[in-house]
């Protein structure tokens, strides 16, 4: 008896078939899975949003944003520059469950001391967004140097890291500010109303060279980002650049930076998710924000005490 079995075009014509769904249902998978990366990014945030309002109640402000700042008599800081220093990255750990790696700092030295080597060598999962790369190690052969890059910034307001004027512009406060605390009762806009924290792009590790100011936010240098520009511009970074491989911006999606003085910084908001970035604002709700955003506003929303039409009557915007 002859055995039923499937011809060679038959077969073809079933590959063809499987190949057809696989390329139909591929992409919706990936859309899916890009998603859930979404979606976990901004728990990351809400976790640290919450963590900085625990912080709030508990010292009635939040965290320090700077510890030093240009110009600072730092001689008692172990002799490090200001940009080196500690930030509010390593005043997080008794609130994101990372006691242990508090304790091991000295806030009496700067942040790149290297009595502090091993606190800035731990990378902490609720730092990294899954949509980018990873926690990336610095300059990691280096003693004073060594540190972990990673995608969550502060919001230092509307102008930049100087927190003065900026071509005409007025500084109209922020949640964070080198050597205090801020006060929740500081932030008269509405909390809602708001940027607490934002997302940043992380520069890859360049062997034992330096990457450059942007996702270098355990130290003062690149702690924040400022709301000059909307977010993932075309508009390039104002950064102190001095990295040794301006490739490695393009190849993620970033502007070469122009370089500037380091209290003078534009870091622009900028995730690899599509569409835009996710934030958080100072009443702890984390939502995501549109690239298509009206410039404007999201100025305004990078102000503690300012207002859409204010910051529209004092100098026109770059989009």
């Amino acid at each position: 008896m002859k055995r039923a079995g499937f011809t060679l075009v038959e077969l073809l014509v079933v590959i063809a078939i499987i190949g057809m769904l696989v390329g139909l249902l591929l992409p919706a998978v990936q859309q899916a899975r890009s998603a859930a990366r979404r979606m976990s990014c901004a728990n990351n945030l809400r976790q640290l949003g919450l963590a900085m309002l625990n912080y709030e109640s508990n010292n009635r402000g939040f965290p320090i944003g700077m510890y030093t700042f240009a110009g600072d008599d730092i001689s008692i800081r172990g002799g490090e520059h200001w940009r080196n220093d500690h930030c509010w990255y390593s005043q997080m750990g008794p609130y994101i469950e990372q006691m242990a790696w508090y304790q091991m700092m000295d806030f009496n030295l700067s942040f790149s001391h290297k009595n502090n080597l091993e606190p800035r060598r731990i990378k902490i999962p609720t730092f990294a967004c899954p949509e980018d790369i990873g926690l990336t190690e610095n300059e990691w052969n280096s003693v004073t140097w060594a540190r972990v890059r990673h995608n969550y910034v502060v919001n230092w307001g509307n102008t930049d890291y100087s927190q003065k004027e900026k071509e005409g512009v007025a500084f109209r406060g922020a949640p964070f500010q080198p050597r205090e605390k801020t006060a929740l009762s500081v932030v008269k806009d509405g909390l809602s109303n708001t940027l607490l924290m934002s997302e940043v792009r992380i520069i890859p590790h360049n062997g034992d060279g330096w990457g450059g100011s942007i996702s270098d936010g355990s130290i003062s240098l690149g702690c924040a980002f400022t709301g000059w520009n909307p977010p993932n511009s075309g508009i390039a970074d104002e950064t102190w650049q001095g990295c040794l491989n301006n490739a490695d911006y393009p190849a993620m999606g970033i502007p070469i930076p122009i370089s500037v003085l380091t209290e003078v910084q534009v870091i622009v908001a900028r995730s690899h998710h599509t569409g835009g970035v996710n934030r958080v604002h100072c009443d702890g709700s984390a939502d995501f924000a549109s690239n298509s955003i009206d410039a404007a506003i999201w100025r305004a929303m990078s102000t503690a005490w300012g207002g859409t039409e204010e910051l529209e009557e004092t100098t026109p915007l770059n989009h």
